[in-house]
């Protein structure tokens, strides 16, 4: 007779889409069905009558399966996919373009196949999405040993790289290995498991905000002890991370999760970011430094080797002043060819200097090159017939992508391609702040913001104010590591919104060795 329950739950999972909500469905019908049969056996019946009686009450398994759907169902956010969609396909076009354009078929073949990490990012992206909440819930001490066990390596890589420069060698795949992986790991997976770590202890109150910014110290100090970060170098990451868990601490605080006084809570997340900003900044003098390479430029340009940040934000800033409203940017061959060798800027006439030769000294001169001249006639073999990518920085492709719209398309279209950007954070914000469970709000809220953080300062950035290192253009800056963020981070937000309605009780709190692990 146990068949025949087994039989009308199977009917009624048949008509529900949704297969995460099945054991749900199942246990609580199951329950019925036994009520059922306990009331009918009190009145003599046997077994497998009361049983028999018990799931004809119940009636037809199809119809409750089809009406149970409709409480059950997920939900998909149609029109943000569409944007992401056309953000991959802009994405995947300008990158054609960038390779060569669509000369041949061997040459679109090629820009195509150079791009295999969109096809990574959207794989990725749909994994997230389908299943990126049940696992994290399910698997955060997990994640949390993961990311502990890459601290150590970074710390032991670290030490390691030191012993073998102080014998006079040095394996560059050491620290090669743990680079802009560990970042990637840390913003992709690192960010919506501090969420969860701080949504479980927020009974705590100011204790849960303490402990994670004690984790966040811990990773600061395996990056300043790994010699394979600067702090310069991995400054935005860190500082995107930092701010992203601040956000987090803050609206919990403001909605009166962590209980106790919001005053506290505040000041307490406030106090660990400026702790562990002034840590991170503190050693040397570098902070301040980037700060002004960032704001004043020319201070720097001058007296520093072409092509660095300082140049680049100094001619960003130049050629976004030339562009037009509609149209490339006017440029003549001559302008082309002295933007593209530098002569604008370090020549007799530029702001700039290089090699003096009458006193032999050096200020602003390239160490591998004697004289401008030397440079300009190393760069000229590049400027035999002159383009405008000719005289971007290097990594425009990625890191000017909002820049090189500007001047190749005129501020107006260029300024619609980014507003299509900017949509993408603001309706992820927008679903985040819709989902009706507190812990799936809080993972939201960590992959909106971080977006929303990565997407404002990039394109800060292509206003020529690049600050040590490029942030993330959701699915528009190429790479391996930003279309990784950004498939971890919006799948993570979508997949809370499909499953904000559907998933247990159980699910929600996870299992309590995570618990223990992430504590």
């Amino acid at each position: 007779m146990r068949d025949k329950i087994d039989l009308f739950l199977e009917t009624v999972d048949e008509q529900i889409a949704c297969k995460l909500c099945h054991e749900k469905i199942n246990d609580e019908l199951r329950g019925h069905i036994e009520d059922k049969a306990e009331d009918y056996r009190s009145y003599g019946l046997s077994e497998e009558e009361a049983l028999g009686r018990a799931i004809r009450d119940m009636g037809e398994p199809d119809v409750i399966g089809m009406e149970l759907n409709r409480q059950h169902q997920v939900r998909t956010p149609w029109p943000v996919l569409g944007i992401i969609g056309l953000l991959l396909v802009i994405g995947l076009a300008e990158l054609v373009m960038f390779e060569g354009g669509w000369s041949s078929l061997s040459d679109l073949a090629y820009s195509l196949s150079d791009g295999n990490y969109y096809i990574w990012g959207l794989g990725l992206l749909l994994l997230v999405i389908y299943q990126g909440y049940p696992f994290l819930l399910k698997h955060a001490g997990m994640v949390v040993k993961i990311i502990g066990i890459f601290c150590g390596v970074l710390v032991v890589g670290g030490f390691g790289q030191r012993l073998l420069a102080s014998c006079g060698s040095e394996n560059m795949t050491l620290y090669r290995l743990y680079s802009s992986g560990f970042q990637t790991l840390i913003l992709g997976l690192g960010v919506p498991v501090s969420a969860v770590c701080l949504y479980r202890r927020r009974a705590g109150g100011c204790q849960a905000i303490m402990l994670l910014t004690m984790a966040q110290a811990v990773y600061l100090a395996a990056l300043r002890l790994s010699r394979g970060f600067r702090p310069g170098g991995s400054w935005i990451p860190v500082l995107c991370l930092l701010l992203t868990c601040l956000g987090i601490e803050l609206y919990m605080a403001v909605k009166g999760w962590f209980g106790g006084s919001a005053g506290k809570a505040i000041a307490a997340a406030i106090l660990g970011f400026a702790v562990l900003l002034t840590f991170w900044a503190a050693p040397g003098s570098q902070a301040r430094e980037l700060c002004n390479r960032c704001i004043y430029p020319e201070a720097y340009a001058a007296n520093s080797t072409a092509w660095d940040d300082s140049y680049n934000n100094v001619l960003i800033r130049e050629l976004l002043g030339r562009a037009e409203n509609f149209g490339e940017i006017p440029l003549s061959e001559e302008e082309l060819r002295s933007y593209g060798t530098g002569e604008w800027y370090y020549g007799e006439n530029g702001t700039g200097h290089w090699k003096d030769q009458r006193s032999g000294e050096t200020s602003g001169a390239d160490s591998a090159f004697s004289s401008f001249s030397v440079y300009q006639e190393y760069r000229s073999q590049f400027l035999k017939n002159p383009t405008l990518e000719d005289i971007l920085p290097d990594k425009y492709q990625s890191h000017y992508r909002a820049a090189w719209g500007v001047l190749h398309y005129g501020r107006i279209p260029a300024a619609a391609l980014m507003l299509l950007s900017v949509i993408l954070p603001a309706a992820l914000l927008f679903l985040t702040f819709r989902i009706r469970n507190r812990l799936g709000r809080t993972i939201a809220l960590s992959g909106s913001l971080l977006l929303t953080l990565e997407t404002v300062i990039y394109l800060i950035e292509n206003r020529g104010y690049q600050f040590s290192h490029f942030s993330n253009l959701p699915f528009l800056a190429e790479g391996w590591s930003s279309i990784t963020i950004t498939a971890l981070s919006v799948g993570m937000v979508l997949s809370v919104w499909r499953y904000d309605r559907v998933v247990t009780e159980k699910e929600r709190k996870g299992t309590e060795a995570a618990e223990t692990a992430i504590a």
